[in-house]
């Protein structure tokens, strides 16, 4: 290295020469970038190689990733596709599924709607029949309370009835 610095310092002495504008005046200047040059390839040649060698090879790794991912890519887009068309037609058998629950779910509850119609109309005839039958009841007692109560008033008025309901009073005994 010592000797490379002292060729570059002697080279650069003679390079400036007489300094005359001759065109034999660039030569010691070619020879000083030609050493230069030569210095820096020979001791860069391999670093350099080495470098370009890794970048190609880290390259050519991301291109294959880069492919691969296109690959994986491309195939989720041609699903994805599959996806949508068929997505299509399900929706289709969706519609006519909520269409048949629905008709079956219109016709259970109609015929839920109707028994409790009927039943309602049952208890409804229930409840009348019994009211009907406890009015008649009351109204009987109430017919039959003021026929005994007619009676009494009218056994009490009158005094041949009095004594003959005791006649037959006594002899029940």
């Amino acid at each position: 290295m010592k000797f490379l610095i002292l060729l570059l310092v002697s080279t650069n002495a003679i390079a400036a020469g007489s300094g005359h504008g001759s065109p034999s005046d660039l030569i010691p200047a070619a020879v000083n970038v030609t050493i230069l040059l030569a210095a820096i390839v020979f001791g860069l040649r391999k670093k350099l190689s080495a470098l370009f060698k890794a970048q190609s090879t880290s390259i050519s790794e991301l291109l294959e990733r880069a492919s691969a991912k296109a690959k994986e890519a491309e195939m989720l887009m041609e699903l994805n596709k599959k996806k949508i068309e068929g997505a299509e037609e399900e929706l289709n058998k969706k519609k006519v599924e909520m269409k048949n629950e629905l008709t079956s779910f219109e016709k259970t509850y109609s015929l839920s709607i109707e028994e409790r119609v009927k039943k309602m109309k049952e208890d409804a005839g229930s409840k009348i029949d019994a009211e009907k039958l406890e009015l008649m009841n009351e109204l009987n007692r109430t017919l039959i309370d003021q026929v005994i109560s007619k009676t009494k008033a009218k056994i009490k008025t009158d005094k041949s009835l009095s004594d003959s309901a005791v006649e037959r009073l006594v002899k029940g005994l």
